[in-house]
């Protein structure tokens, strides 16, 4: 390797190094709806392995709950199996939580969670208070309200 390469080299890694460091110190490791539904997914597995029949989630986007925001749930199917699909050619659900401030995005479900049917939730100010049912081996999504 001449010494003309190496100098050709190393000032290449200057500028991918200082990309790679800016967007590691930008980076948000998941948005709200990320977010949401983790927090689900693991109050879901909590509730079957501690066999608790009902449990109130308290959820604010992490930037607040003084903003307008709004939470949006699809009809999900729980089932025993991977891949878990809805039966009859529908559609499995996630959540869309929409945030003034902050990231919006999307998240998703475990096979766990059961949504018998979809949940709209719009809030200014104010928690969102998800109720949580077990039925057994999986858990229903029950209402989300202030």
């Amino acid at each position: 390797m001449t010494a003309r390469h190496y100098r050709t080299s190393k000032w290449l890694l200057v500028p991918l190094l200082m990309c790679i460091v800016s967007q590691v110190g930008c980076l948000e490791l998941d948005d709200e709806g990320d977010h949401l539904g983790a927090i689900l997914n693991r109050a879901a597995v909590e509730m079957i392995a501690n066999h608790d029949q009902q449990r109130t989630l308290i959820y604010r986007p992490r930037r607040g709950a003084f903003q307008r925001y709004s939470v949006q749930i699809g009809k999900h199917y729980p089932c025993r199996s991977q891949p878990c699909d809805a039966p009859f050619g529908e559609y499995q659900g996630g959540v869309l939580v929409t945030v003034e401030r902050g990231r919006t995005g999307t998240g998703y479900f475990s096979n766990y969670i059961s949504i018998p049917r979809p949940i709209t939730f719009d809030a200014y100010n104010a928690d969102a208070k998800i109720l949580l049912v077990n039925k057994g081996w999986y858990v229903e999504v029950a209402d989300i309200r202030r």
